[in-house]
């Protein structure tokens, strides 16, 4: 089994000077070594911190926003199960 998930957060400075931002998202965390969670890097932004504070599944992006400016933050993850296990909680 597979679910794979894809988001855009909008970060939008309408300050007249630039602002520095922190964008914190979490991901899945599997308990069982039967279940994988991957970032998709092709959907995810770059210059991520994975497990962010030592917290498993918590991304980190640090990065300045221009006076005006939007700045789309994208994340992409996939868990990966075996048919004969059941999850919940995505």
């Amino acid at each position: 089994n597979i679910q794979e998930r894809h988001f855009v957060t909008e970060i939008q400075n309408l300050h007249s000077k630039p602002v520095d931002i922190v964008v914190k998202e979490t991901i899945p965390a599997g308990r069982n070594d039967k279940i994988t969670v991957d970032v998709v890097k092709d959907e995810t932004t770059t210059g991520y911190e994975m497990d962010s504070a030592n917290i498993k599944g918590l991304m980190r992006w640090q990065f300045k926003v221009d006076a005006k400016a939007k700045k789309d933050i994208k994340l992409g993850w996939k868990v990966t199960w075996p048919k004969d296990t059941n999850i919940s909680g995505i």
